[in-house]
This record gives C-alpha cells, structure tokens and sequence, in this order.
C-alpha cells in the first residue's frame, strides 16, 4: 500500500509537495499500533473462531470512551455508553456468538481490540497536526508493515506460486480496505471525536455480514 501511495504522490504535483519527513514521523505511532492489531488479530484467529475475534475486537468500542474519559479527560455526551452498549449487543447477535470459553486466541484478540483503540486515539490526537492526509495515511501503512514484516521474514517463507484470484484480493485491500480507508478515517477525525468514530466502525459487522451474504 505504502509503495503504491508513493508512486502515486511521485506523480502528482501537489501530493509531491506535501512529502516530508515530519509527516512520517507524525504517523510513527499510529502506525506501530495498526500493525500491532493486524498482527495480534491473524494470530489469535488461529486459536478462536471467526465470530469471537469478530467481536472480541469490536471491545475497542469501549475501550475508546473509557480512555478519552478518564485519561484524556474528554467529555462525553451522557448518553454515549447507552449506545456503546446497544452497539455491542447488535455486533454480538451479527457475530452469531454460540460460546464465551476463553482461550489463548481470545487473549491475543482482546490485545489486539486494545491496540486498535489506540490507533484511534492516536488518529484523533494527531491528524489535526497534519498538513497532508494523504501522506500521513502513507506513512502510518509504512510504519505498520514494519512489524508483519518482521515476522514474515523470520517464520515464514515466501510461497512458491500466487494464484491470479490472490492478486486480486491484494489489490483490494490495498487500494480499498488499506489506503482509501484510512484516509477517510483521517479525514473524518478532523471533526469526529474518537468516540464517536469507534461507535462508526462497528458498521464494519453488518456491512461484513451484507456483503458475505450478496
């Protein structure tokens, strides 16, 4: 995703511009939590099932208030932990959750909600800081690459053939699910507060389960 933002702000004058080094290191944080949760997440989803993580990672719903409340001492709206609760029934009944046994998966996925909550946090406390959305976001996915990589590299080799459907799918988190994404979400915390922004991203279900089933 980094390198195809690159090549892209490369071609465009006005993106060209915006590229600096204090970007990059704007979206240093943000960036190593991103990692963290897609990290924590793929290795708990070897231990849980689909529906849990599903779940389980949507605790950053919590997590989020919880923090710019107590830490970051935000205000809230006195109604907002009414609709957190409201949305964490209606993600628990789109999960379809049959079991609460915790197991080491379900550890590793409640870690990873944790780093995906700070990402938000993080998010919210920088992008007004920044000059350029758009290389912000390249940054922050240059940043978390870093630590999938690391592990890549060191327990796992390369395959020895990518089916053309695999291409495809890479092609759309890159440009759909990675760098389009983000960018929005940078763009929005501009005027939404991180709590309000996790509540939103509980909308990942429900789209998830519509467009499974389409």
């Amino acid at each position: 995703m980094c390198l195809v933002g690159l090549v892209f702000c490369l071609c465009v004058p006005s993106l060209r511009r915006s590229l600096s080094l204090r970007e990059w290191k704007l979206s240093f944080s943000p960036g190593f939590f991103l990692g963290l949760t897609l990290v924590l997440q793929n290795y708990g989803l070897q231990y849980t099932s689909i529906a849990k993580s599903g779940f389980i990672t949507c605790l950053y719903v919590i997590t989020v208030p919880l923090i710019s409340r107590f830490f970051l001492k935000h205000r809230l709206p006195h109604n907002h932990f009414i609709w957190v609760l409201v949305s964490l029934v209606g993600a628990a009944l789109v999960c379809e959750l049959d079991s609460f046994r915790w197991n080491g998966g379900d550890a590793l996925t409640l870690a990873c909600s944790f780093a995906a909550a700070l990402q938000i946090l993080e998010v919210g406390r920088l992008c007004s800081r920044s000059k350029s959305p758009f290389v912000f976001t390249l940054g922050q996915a240059f940043w978390a690459s870093l630590l999938p990589l690391a592990g890549a590299w060191a327990w796992e080799s390369l395959p020895a053939a990518v089916p053309p459907k695999a291409w495809w799918g890479l092609a759309e988190l890159v440009f759909g699910a990675s760098l389009l994404s983000f960018f929005i979400q940078l763009r929005a915390q501009r005027i939404l507060s991180a709590s309000t922004v996790s509540l939103l991203f509980l909308l990942e279900s429900p789209f998830a389960a519509f467009f499974g089933f389409w």
